[in-house]
């Protein structure tokens, strides 16, 4: 016996019982059988016992779960605990790609959205999903989600994950609704899993030291192979945070880094930002340290010329020439000019 559209709609409204037998008369015809589903996947919230019911309905069927809509993923969501919700979206594993791009569109506080996330990439390869993945991770707001992400990021070809890395990185250090805790849980789980990657050349760690500096460069500290973690990512660290710039230069000396590791531009953002990381360095480093005329257009009041005058003296000596020659072109008004002509006097 084969049952009508409106007899099957009528039985939406009835008991999960009703829709039971509904279920066994439609199951000869795949067309009825499809339809049926969907009506009671839409309108699931008005069933009583809709919990129960759905682990019911999905036992009877055998064909794929109907087209999925945003509706009916929605309604799911909403009625449905992670359990079961991992029993229809098993039986919806030929529909995962469109499920997870209804998901990239889906605000991001949809209930159980993590939950979704977790069990498609359980059905299939990541690499599959690539690119939504990579989307996902860039644009996240949430920890939850991205820590699903990254765990699956393993199937994930290493060449395509450095510049995902690299946007997460950068996605972090923008202003977004993460805290500055959350921020550090999601570079934790990025950190574990570059730590098991071959080949981490492109991975621009200095992104990850732009937020709670002190506490990043710990944890890259202890996550990271030490040729990963360079002089450079920690003292453009200190260059960019006047309070903890010198605690910072503490790892420096802890990892006796070679001077030939620090690159000019990272002495150059010291002696524009932060006069205690550029003293810490000079402290270090004042006998190998090459002060050029670039270097010392860029240091910013008498106290920071007066610093590098004191520790490196014939370098200042040397530069400042050239240094006021490049000066000159560029303010006339310049307070430096005034040190520096002083000096050549």
């Amino acid at each position: 016996m084969q049952m009508s559209t409106e007899d099957a709609v009528k039985a939406l409204t009835s008991t999960p019982s009703t829709i039971t037998r509904a279920l066994e008369l439609v199951a000869g015809n795949n067309q009825q059988m499809l339809l049926l589903q969907q009506e009671i996947l839409r309108n699931i919230s008005i069933l009583d016992e809709s919990r129960m019911f759905l682990q019911q309905f999905l036992s009877k069927i055998n064909e794929p779960v109907a087209e999925i809509t945003s509706d009916v993923l929605h309604a799911v969501a909403a009625y449905f605990d992670p359990d079961t919700l991992r029993a229809f979206i098993a039986k919806s594993s030929q529909q995962s790609l469109q499920i997870l791009d209804l998901l990239s569109s889906a605000k991001s506080n949809w209930k159980w959205k993590d939950v979704m996330l977790e069990v498609i990439f359980e059905l299939a390869p990541a690499a599959e999903f690539w690119e939504q993945i990579q989307f996902r991770l860039t644009h996240s707001t949430s920890i939850e989600e991205m820590s699903t992400l990254l765990r699956k990021t393993r199937q994930v070809p290493t060449k395509e994950l450095v510049t995902s890395v690299n946007g997460i990185l950068l996605q972090l250090r923008r202003t977004t609704p993460l805290s500055s805790e959350d921020k550090l849980a999601v570079l934790k789980h990025l950190l574990e899993r570059c730590s098991n990657m071959d080949d981490m050349d492109g991975v621009n760690f200095q992104l990850a030291v732009a937020y709670c500096p002190l506490s990043a460069i710990d944890l890259l500290l202890e996550y990271l192979p030490r040729n990963c973690v360079t002089g450079e990512i920690i003292l453009s660290a200190a260059a960019r945070n006047r309070t903890d710039g010198p605690d910072i230069m503490e790892r420096l000396l802890e990892m006796q880094e070679p001077y030939a590791a620090v690159a000019s531009r990272v002495i150059i953002s010291a002696v524009q930002n932060n006069i205690n990381a550029l003293k810490f360095l000079l402290e270090l480093y004042g006998d190998e340290m090459k002060i050029t005329a670039d270097i010392l257009m860029y240091a910013r009041g008498y106290s920071v010329f007066d610093l590098l005058l004191f520790y490196t003296r014939d370098d200042v000596m040397a530069a400042a020439p050239m240094a006021l020659h490049l000066a000159s072109r560029y303010d006339r008004k310049h307070l430096k000019l005034r040190k520096m002509k002083s000096l050549l006097s």
